[in-house]
């Protein structure tokens, strides 16, 4: 009896010693972790700081080389995309979509949503593999953007969620059906699923290439359902600006109310040296000019490419739901 009664307590001394030293180590984490996060956010301000400077009138800057919001920061979480499924009454299968949520996402609470759209032959998948999760996260902790919801759908609207094998021209059906499909059945699956702000003033569109293109073919088609819309790089969209020989899903830019100024923002943007959409870029940007709508554009250094997106991504949304 005496010697389980020193067992037992020889077990218990023990257990409370790994509680103490369990607990001095999770403290020693927590702050090391903090002390991590000032470090980060003081070297980080740096980078901001010299970012702003560069700005534009517009706060648009222009040139972003080997950017701090490309990149995850030491002390700071990247919650991992989140791959949903919804039924489409279009092509009458599950289909795939991408979530980013906040690092602090609250169900309690409600965020404002963006709907980014990939460009040819890419997925749901691309704006992750873009790094534009990285991109808004880092958005929301050094440089004050209200944290969102981003919401990637897949624009090869079929039942292989692909256009493999399908040339560019026969790619244009499927991608063209993103509008519907967004509207009718992936944004009322989010509403139904994810803790989002309902309303044109919270919701915004964004999109590269094709994804530009559907980006304003969504905002113009359901201009009471989004707010803001950019357009990096965008393929031809508008049948009053196309000098190719493409099908534009836009007749016009001309909305029945608000023509001259549709959106809280509407972006346009393109790389310099982009050889793929570089023109048409450029005639719509004249042919908004001359209908005197209200839009921000720019270009910057780069082709039909990635960072020239990233790049626009990260001005774009330094404009979204400011108060």
């Amino acid at each position: 009896m005496i010697k389980t009664t020193k067992k037992r307590r020889r077990r218990a001394a023990f257990l409370l010693i790994l509680l103490i030293t369990g607990i001095a180590v999770l403290k020693s984490g927590i702050v090391t972790k903090r002390i991590q996060r000032e470090e980060t956010k003081k070297a980080v301000a740096a980078e901001v700081e010299a970012l702003h400077e560069k700005a534009n009138r517009d706060g648009i800057v222009e040139e972003t080389p080997d950017p701090y919001f490309i990149r995850k920061q030491p002390g700071y979480s990247y919650p991992k995309p989140k791959l949903i499924q919804y039924d489409s009454g279009i092509t009458h299968t599950r289909r795939h979509a991408m979530v980013f949520l906040p690092a602090d996402y609250d169900a309690a609470k409600t965020y404002p949503v963006l709907y980014l759209l990939h460009g040819w032959g890419g997925s749901h998948r691309t704006w992750a593999n873009k790094k534009a999760n990285i991109i808004l996260q880092n958005l929301y902790y050094f440089e004050d953007v209200p944290e969102m919801i981003v919401v990637c759908p897949n624009s090869n609207v079929n039942a292989a969620e692909s256009v493999e094998g399908l040339s560019f021209t026969e790619s244009l059906e499927p991608f063209d059906a993103t509008p519907e499909e967004v509207v009718k059945y992936l944004k009322p699956y989010i509403e139904r699923h994810f803790s989002v702000k309902k309303g044109r003033k919270s919701t915004a569109v964004a999109g590269n290439s094709l994804g530009g293109r559907n980006a304003l073919a969504l905002a113009y088609k359901y201009p009471k359902q989004f707010g803001s819309v950019g357009s990096f790089s965008p393929s031809v969209s508008v049948e009053a600006a196309n000098g190719t020989g493409l099908k534009a899903p836009l007749r016009d830019l001309n909305l029945p109310k608000n023509k001259n100024r549709p959106f809280d923002v509407l972006m346009v943007m393109v790389g310099r040296s982009d050889k793929v959409c570089g023109n048409v870029s450029y005639e719509l940007d004249r042919y908004m000019k001359a209908q005197n709508i209200s839009h921000d554009f720019y270009d910057t250094a780069g082709g039909h490419e990635t960072t020239v997106w990233q790049n626009g991504l990260y001005n774009f949304a330094k404009k979204l739901y400011r108060k």
